[in-house]
């Protein structure tokens, strides 16, 4: 192991085929250096976008008055549910 690297762990994940086939078309253009490697980016991506969403929800409570109250948050549960 080369110091100063991130530690990685092999996974199997299941993807539809039209994305793979867009992935490995970035890969044989050299906009990705690989498949792994796109996919490190975009799960990198993907937890960065999570965090800022999380992040700006705890600023919008905090402005209106705090976390939601458990009546709030069954109110949204209700209204969020998906609608078929």
């Amino acid at each position: 192991m080369v110091f100063g690297m991130a530690l990685t762990q092999k996974v199997t994940v299941t993807l539809p085929v039209e994305q793979v086939a867009a992935v490995r078309v970035l890969v044989a253009q050299g906009q990705a250096e690989s498949v792994s490697g796109f996919v490190t980016t975009a799960v990198a991506l993907a937890l960065e976008d999570r965090l800022a969403f999380e992040e700006l929800l705890e600023a919008g409570l905090d402005k209106s008055g705090g976390p939601m109250t458990e009546a709030e948050r069954t109110w949204a549960d209700e209204i969020l549910q998906d609608r078929g």
